[in-house]
């Protein structure tokens, strides 16, 4: 299925944020870029209409943990809802491949930066996209850094079918009070995982972008 501005209400707001071309491996889609876009408002019902057509059983088969794919499904779907709801909103769009592969959305101040939602999906049934959420959390950090946020905080889904506490952990977060589900990270943290990441990932921020249509993205086969 290929989704474009024929059949769907696309909007010219997308710009791309950053460029990562992770280190090649076994794997030979790790040699394809991920590209990161930042979404604007006007992009909400296009992604809305992706996003609710994403269908995590199908694209795992293989997966053992179902039953909690409800719990992904709703955070994605989820993300195209909030969309627009709240100033200083930020939502960046992983994309490999003109496929999109992911979706992090936060919303930041001059003190602190909120994660709101953060999940990534395969491009094709079992074709998952290495290196996605360190793509799009690099780019969420990058903003952090920018902005001089003193303090990073989020809450991390616990029953879902991945190991979402770990990853953030990995990213510099931790549960701050054992009594609180709300895992954040100081300034120092940030930066010396941004730094992490940047290096890791061999990404390069693209300054100067101009806005582009979502036309070019393509969807799933059914």
């Amino acid at each position: 299925m290929n989704i474009s501005s024929k059949n769907q209400n696309t909007t010219f707001t997308a710009r791309q944020f950053a460029v990562v071309k992770p280190l090649a491996d076994a794997i030979a889609d790790s040699h394809k870029p991920i590209e990161i876009y930042t979404l604007g408002q006007k992009d909400k019902d296009f992604m809305t209409k992706f996003l609710s057509q994403i269908n995590m059983e199908r694209l795992l088969p293989s997966k053992r943990n179902k039953k909690n794919f409800s719990v992904w499904q709703g955070l994605i779907q989820f993300m195209g809802d909030f969309m627009g709801t709240t100033a200083r909103q930020r939502v960046f769009l992983a994309v490999q491949d003109k496929k999109p592969c992911g979706m992090l959305v936060s919303v930041c101040n001059k003190r602190k930066c909120e994660l709101v939602g953060f999940a990534t999906w395969p491009v094709g049934v079992e074709q998952k996209v290495k290196n996605a959420g360190r793509a799009l959390f690099t780019a969420f950090l990058d903003v952090v850094s920018a902005k001089k946020c003193k303090n990073l905080k989020l809450e991390p889904i616990l029953q879902g079918p991945t190991d979402a506490v770990g990853f953030y952990k990995k990213m510099g977060l931790e549960f701050k009070d054992p009594h609180l589900s709300t895992m954040s990270a100081g300034r120092k943290d940030i930066l010396a995982t941004f730094a992490e990441q940047v290096r890791a990932l061999n990404y390069k921020k693209i300054s100067k972008s101009p806005q582009v249509s979502l036309e070019f993205l393509t969807g799933f086969s059914k």
